[in-house]
């Protein structure tokens, strides 16, 4: 050898190695970073999306129950309600996943049990309007 002992050598390398690997899992960390930014703003413009379309369809069914009290149908429109109801509870896991995640974490027995008619829960009456 040329002046550098085994020991030396080894060192050199397992050096050059843990640099390698330190560089490669903070490129990782900085991919997965901004791949995670990317989702939370596209849940946000989801969110906001949906927010909008069920504002307006519960505006659409209070004017419409406003000009006609008594329609054909009632049960049609009380399934919109429930859904846009639905939509509505959607918008807000996806506003605060987190939160959600640790009220079904910290309560399991409260979650909804699958029936044939799905139904969500009222925030609102649209009845009342």
């Amino acid at each position: 050898m040329t002046g550098l002992s085994w020991p030396t050598v080894t060192l050199l390398v397992l050096l050059v190695l843990a640099v390698w690997r330190w560089n490669h899992w903070k490129t990782r960390a900085r991919s997965h970073r901004e791949e995670l930014s990317a989702l939370r703003e596209a849940v946000h413009a989801m969110a906001y999306e949906s927010t909008n379309a069920a504002n307006a369809i519960r505006a659409h069914l209070g004017d419409f129950r406003q000009v006609n009290p008594a329609p054909a149908m009632p049960e049609h429109l009380e399934q919109i309600a429930e859904g846009v109801d639905r939509i509505a509870r959607i918008v807000r896991i996806a506003d605060d996943p987190l939160a959600w995640y640790r009220e079904h974490k910290s309560s399991p027995g409260k979650r909804a049990q699958a029936t044939t008619q799905p139904t969500a829960p009222m925030t609102g009456d649209l009845s009342q309007r």
